[in-house]
């Protein structure tokens, strides 16, 4: 095939696929968090699809660890499936939309709903709409591709099913698919859409007769907040902020679409559009009252990625002049690029977050038991994601990469606390995560090795007074040596080796802790930054600190002391030398 046969813009679009199968292979340990490892763990101790509040496209999500679980594969495998399953399915519907009914800007559609609205979301990719979008995506390019007959008809009912039962917002969205097909095409497809409004009905009502307490939960808080008088000015003005600083690119295409939509005097088009908008982003608006930007937060506002994208695939950017498709392509180009690399930043960041459970793991399987608390006065770190309600799942997944027998399970003081759920646990059941306990005897053994036994805290508050024995003489610290420069106010990662003959107590009560200080050749000091002391210590434990470099540049002494937390007086310490610039 010759250079000028290629199509260049394919060619990029599947390149930015597989630049997602690499960073799903790269942080697959790092896609585990919240509904992500919880879904994965349910697949695997129950060995079948795990499907909740009656959202059946929630299969599409575990079919490839599912058939890792079936198969008995070793447990990074069934990570890897799982990471790279929630991209290889935007991946099929990409390719039946581009090359079965060859349309390029759905593909763009598709890029847009994994790039535009998420960062932190790509490491959380287990949520339904996620999929339920991917498939709207296909519902619309079939709907619009004006192909009848029983087959296709089929074909689109199944999916509409699939995307109605997704999530409540995959109704809006597919009402508004449909609302933009009936302006050109209402005559056409009258018995389809007399079809969709049955199943609609049926759907519906058997939510109503079977709503969990979680779907339930929700609409009355909802409710509850109206009442309240929640959603007033100021909740509306700090939510402007909110997609002003982080949602700009979002705001960028739909200021190209409507200027399409006036250029091409489609008026009906355009005001159903923005109706379309406003529709759903108050939906987003009354299912949230927080305004910094998190996973959940993503997923909250992901449906106003698909209403201002979707007249992008419908014909809108057709027979554009060459100049202005130039610079649509460069606009997206640069986008894709910038959203990549702010995946891949909160992925390096989550690594850390990562490094930390797998070593906590690690120190855990050396002490008696497998069961164990931990603070989170004490793995709590600004410059690390913290920990969350999906901790101990996370923990049992990652400690059991080497093996059943390394499997241990580490859950929170907040998890442990949570309703008390202390009082429930017993020889026969273990803290599942923070919501749930649940018998041992449910666990898949073939990846999981847990005996029977008690919580042990990793920060004991019974430990008396600190032995005034500590000395320099029984602990010492180590710093790695770094040759590297650092910019000033960046991060930088250092280990700490703690080595102690007697034990250290870590518990925020009374424990010791480890003092930084950056000492420059001008004897100025900067303040002095307290860091907990992650675990309780007997012998040896490599801790990492992140910290941040101070403003002015220079050459520093970068100084760890241990220090307690009941007497005033430093045991040991260890210095190296940092370059910031």
């Amino acid at each position: 095939m010759g250079l000028k046969k290629i199509n260049w813009f394919l060619v990029f679009q599947t390149s930015i696929f597989a630049v997602l199968i690499v960073l799903s292979v790269i942080f697959y340990r790092e896609r585990l968090l919240a509904d992500s490892g919880y879904y994965l763990m349910r697949v695997i101790n129950s060995r079948m699809p795990w499907i909740e509040h009656g959202r059946f496209i929630l299969f599409f999500s575990q079919v490839l660890p599912w058939i890792g679980v079936t198969l008995q594969l070793p447990l990074k495998a069934v990570l890897l499936l799982y990471s790279l399953n929630h991209v290889l399915f935007h991946l099929l519907i990409f390719y039946l939309v581009v090359f079965r009914f060859k349309n390029q800007m759905a593909g763009v559609l598709l890029i847009l709903l994994q790039l535009a609205g998420t960062v932190t979301g790509f490491l959380v990719p287990m949520f339904e709409l996620y999929y339920a979008a991917a498939m709207l995506v296909l519902f619309a390019v079939i709907l619009y591709a004006a192909s009848s007959g029983f087959f296709n008809n089929l074909l689109l009912l199944t999916l509409a099913f699939f995307i109605m039962s997704s999530h409540p917002m995959g109704i809006v969205l597919l009402l508004m698919v449909l609302g933009f097909h009936a302006i050109d095409f209402r005559e056409r497809s009258p018995w389809l859409y007399l079809q969709i409004v049955v199943l609609l009905a049926v759907l519906l009502l058997f939510k109503y007769l079977t709503a969990s307490e979680y779907e339930a939960g929700k609409s009355a808080a909802i409710l509850q907040g109206l009442k309240d008088g929640k959603y007033n000015f100021g909740f509306f003005t700090q939510l402007a902020g909110l997609l002003l600083k982080h949602y700009y690119t979002l705001i960028l295409i739909s200021i190209l679409v409507i200027a399409l939509f006036i250029f091409r005097k489609y008026y009906l088009k355009l005001t159903f559009y923005l109706a379309s908008i406003i529709v759903v982003m108050l939906l987003s608006a009354l299912n949230t009252g927080v305004f910094e930007l998190s996973r959940y937060v993503e997923q909250v506002w992901f449906p106003v990625v698909f209403v201002v994208s979707f007249p992008l695939m419908i014909g809108l950017t057709e027979q554009m002049k060459r100049y202005v498709a130039l610079s649509l392509f460069l606009l997206f180009l640069l986008m894709t690029f910038q959203r990549l690399w702010m995946i891949t930043d909160m992925g390096l960041k989550y690594t850390h977050r990562t490094a930390q459970i797998m070593r906590l793991a690690e120190h855990a399987s050396a002490c008696e038991g497998q069961w164990f608390v931990i603070d989170d006065y004490n793995i709590a770190n600004e410059l690390i994601p913290g920990a969350n309600w999906s901790y101990p799942i996370e923990t049992m997944l990652l400690s059991s990469l080497d093996g059943p027998s390394k499997t241990v399970s580490l859950c929170t003081l907040e998890d442990y606390l949570y309703e008390d759920n202390y009082k429930k646990l017993n020889s026969s059941d273990y803290l599942f995560r923070r919501f749930e306990v649940e018998p041992l005897g449910n666990i898949n053994s073939h990846y999981f090795s847990m005996a029977p036994g008690t919580y042990f805290p990793m920060n004991d508050n019974s430990i008396p007074e600190a032995d005034t024995a500590l000395t320099a003489k029984t602990v010492s610290l180590r710093l790695a040596k770094s040759d590297k420069t650092y910019k000033r106010k960046g991060i930088i990662h250092l280990p700490v080796e703690i080595s102690t003959t007697m034990l250290i107590p870590s518990n925020r009560e009374y424990g010791y802790y480890l003092s930084v200080i950056w000492e420059r050749k001008d004897n100025e000091l900067s303040s002095a930054l307290v860091i907990p002391i992650e675990v309780d210590i007997s012998n040896s434990y490599i801790q990492e600190l992140m910290l941040r470099t101070p403003e002015t540049p220079g050459f520093y002494t970068l100084k760890v002391q241990l220090e307690s937390a009941g007497e005033d007086r430093a045991i040991t310490s260890a210095q190296t030398g940092i370059s910031v610039k």
